[in-house]
């Protein structure tokens, strides 16, 4: 009595597919290449505003809140930008771990700008 529960059972469920379902192998093949990236570049405004942010981060702390705020923008850009404008403020946003910053009385060193680029960048 069991088998043709069994039986039924191989009937009525799925059977396991290579690739993705309903899908021929042209088809699955262009379905795994990456998008490319259409979006445009060398825009005037990445230019400068990375611009922008190589000058107040060279201030030495004076001007972080102004860094962070550009910072922002650009992360809001990056998803707009193609190829170039991204390596651009990759680029300008590893600058910002190049900066001296002055240490408090305490010794630490004031590290926003450091944190904001960081998670910037991931």
């Amino acid at each position: 009595m069991h088998h043709w529960i069994f039986c039924a059972s191989l009937l009525l469920c799925p059977q396991p597919q290579t690739g993705a379902i309903g899908l021929g192998e042209a088809q699955l093949a262009a379905a795994q290449q990456p998008t490319p990236n259409t979006n445009p570049d060398n825009r005037v405004e990445i230019k400068d505003a990375t611009d922008k942010l190589s000058g107040h981060i060279g201030k030495r702390g004076k001007e972080d809140t102004e860094a962070i705020a550009v910072i922002d923008g650009l992360v809001q850009e990056f998803e707009k930008s193609g190829p170039k404008d991204r390596a651009l403020i990759a680029k300008s946003l590893d600058k910002c771990f190049e900066q001296k910053r002055q240490e408090s009385a305490d010794g630490v060193r004031d590290n926003k700008l450091y944190m904001a680029a960081a998670v910037s960048l991931r």
